[in-house]
């Protein structure tokens, strides 16, 4: 195959806007889609080798996974190997168990199952996850165990008809991922079924020159076109966008039309010739594989969200790692003269058991939560653990109903997310419901009356003695404060509206203080938190029917910082939002104090009021 220093270039184009997105730049809210145009290219040089080897009756299913094995897995398992001792250094027990999960899903090519399965909000931000990105190389990987098998068998039976076979595959692919996009968003985005159609993509324009043999498709503006789309959609998509149905078109068209009217003479390939483009094209894999590992742990060593000089700096280092690592390990492996195939798979074999074992140990040791004995509860027990963290959260489903009990002296009525069952987990700590019924009800809280209650809400708030909404907030829901308080005085009622909890930007790095300093640290609540508590708070108080709580100015001081820890050294919330068993007892006591909450608790629980500070 003609080498072409512009798909070289092209490499860049499609980096590049990963890594400034993953940094958090501000113009590449869309950069997630350079994925796609690397999964494009894969589909087109890939295809086009197996094209060749078929026509010229040379191909071998074990020269394919000899030249896989060489270009994935040196610098792969080069850049996992050195997350390890950062990793084992910088990370809390639960964050590292996660990280060994990585290690064992990664190594196994199947990251992208695993973040399909784990993504909620009880589990590691992606921004703190070292090995997110292989979930790309998952994909990958899935699809050419399956690809070659595919094209052999259309090569034989349907050689004639391979374009539009492969054509009609690609299509029900897409179709799958328009609709998954739209229901079933995580496994759109990671899942092999509905990201098939871009390497399809890739592998339909090497048939396309497969039928031309020799001739060129040099167009200008289309070539120039296709750049533009790619661009577009980097600037112009962020996390909002239905993704990889129909708009994942954006750039995939883009990158098929400059791979086919792109070639040498035209603008748009002179542009992407240039040595800095393809010098960054060749480094592409390296860069991909440092650039999050790097951010990860640029994260994960911070009290508070790094400046712009910070990323820039890690964003710099990760590229310098890339050039050591394209250079130096990725350069060796590629050449079969001085790597014969015997060593190759022998150490890709070894590598493989060690990372799974590392990885193994660190998920059936929790994380080697023996490191850290201030982590246990009271009986030595893990007590941080985000699967025991939601476990705990979700205790309160058991208290779903339709009714209150007939004979219940005092009804309340909680209505929200996980933070209504952290208000809930927060009385029951403190006895302070032992003479209530509560009724827990899934939803949005303050922003339930925009839409049409159902009937049994509807019967449910008008029985309700008390009632409590607590959701996830944002300066947006302070419009939907006017509904809920027309309708809950039009029933005669009044609710305790809890605002957002956050407890800093992250855990680890504050394990990495000094102990002196460690259970005095205190962590300021992040932006978009207190905007929305202020913004709701604010919009709540012109309404008699609304009393408004926010936890953040109970626990914070002058400067408006709050604890991270109980007195007794334990975390207040693991995932910094929800709170763990101790949090509940202690922060509960003082919600339940609050004089907005006084009278639910007085005439609910068992207990005597006490204001706790919260410096004690």
């Amino acid at each position: 195959m003609q080498y072409r220093k512009e798909i070289d270039g092209l490499r860049a184009v499609a980096v590049l806007p990963v890594m400034l997105f993953h940094a958090g730049v501000s113009g590449f809210s869309g950069g997630f889609v350079g994925v796609d145009v690397f999964f494009v290219i894969s589909g087109y040089l890939i295809t086009t080798i197996l094209l060749e080897e078929r026509a010229d009756g040379r191909f071998s299913l074990l020269g394919f996974y000899d030249r896989r094995i060489r270009r994935i897995l040196p610098a792969l398992y080069f850049v996992m190997f050195c997350s390890i001792p950062a990793a084992w250094y910088l990370m809390l027990p639960d964050d590292l168990e996660n990280f060994g999960q990585s290690l064992v899903s990664t190594t196994l090519f199947s990251n992208n199952i695993l973040l399909w399965i784990t993504s909620d909000y009880f589990q590691l931000e992606a921004e703190f996850k070292p090995l997110l990105h292989t979930w790309s190389l998952a994909v990958e990987e899935q699809y050419y165990i399956v690809f070659p098998a595919l094209l052999a068998l259309l090569w034989r039976y349907g050689r004639r008809h391979l374009f539009a076979a492969l054509a009609l595959v690609a299509i029900a692919s897409l179709a799958a991922a328009e609709m998954a996009s739209r229901f079933w968003p995580q496994a759109a985005f990671y899942l092999i079924p509905f990201r098939a159609w871009e390497l399809m993509a890739g592998a339909l324009v090497a048939i396309h020159f497969l039928k031309h043999p020799g001739k060129t498709f040099a167009n200008g503006p289309l070539a120039l076109a296709g750049l533009v789309l790619i661009l577009a959609s980097v600037v112009l998509y962020d996390s909002g966008t239905p993704f990889p149905g129909v708009y994942a078109l954006v750039p995939v068209l883009g990158t098929v039309l400059f791979i086919v009217y792109g070639s040498t003479g035209t603008l748009a390939a002179r542009v992407l010739s240039l040595r800095p483009m393809v010098l960054v094209g060749l480094m592409s894999y390296s860069l991909y594989l440092w650039h999050q590992p790097m951010l990860a742990f640029m994260r994960i060593s911070s009290l508070a969200e790094p400046g712009a000089l910070k990323v820039a700096a890690f964003l710099a280092s990760s590229c310098v790692l890339g050039w050591f690592s394209w250079r130096y390990v990725e350069a060796p492996f590629r050449n079969r003269k001085r790597i014969g195939r015997i060593p190759l798979f022998a150490s890709a074999a070894v590598s493989s058991v060690v990372l799974l074992s590392v990885g193994l140990y660190l998920h059936a040791s929790s994380g080697m939560i023996s490191r850290w004995p201030e982590l246990m509860d009271d009986n030595g027990n893990n007590q941080i653990g985000s699967g025991l963290n939601a476990a705990y959260n979700e205790g309160p489903y058991a208290l779903q109903a339709d009714v209150f009990a007939s004979d219940a002296a005092v009804k309340v009525l909680v209505m929200g997310d996980s933070f209504g069952r952290d208000f809930i987990n927060a009385g029951r700590e403190n006895d302070y419901f032992s003479r209530a019924d509560v009724v827990y009800r899934y939803g949005p809280g303050l922003c339930a009356f925009q839409t049409s209650l159902s009937g049994v809400l509807e019967n449910l708030i008008r029985e309700a003695d008390h009632i409590v909404l607590a959701a996830t907030l944002h300066v947006d829901d302070a419009g939907c404060v006017p509904a809920a308080a027309d309708y809950l005085a039009e029933q005669g009622k009044t609710a305790i509206v809890f605002g957002a909890k956050n407890f800093g930007w992250n855990n680890n790095a504050i394990m990495l203080l000094p102990e002196r300093r460690r259970y005095q640290y205190r962590a300021m609540p992040l932006a978009r938190v207190r905007a929305a508590n202020d913004v709701v708070g604010s919009a709540a108080a012109e309404y008699p029917a609304l009393e408004f709580v926010n936890p953040m100015a109970v626990l914070a001081d002058s400067e408006g910082r709050v604890p991270v820890f109980t007195p007794r050294k334990q975390f207040i919330s693991q995932d910094r939002t929800h709170f763990t068993r101790a949090g509940a007892q202690w922060v509960g006591r003082m919600l339940l104090a609050h004089p907005a909450v006084q009278a639910l608790a007085a005439d609910a629980g068992s207990v005597d009021l006490v204001t706790v500070p919260a410096g004690e």
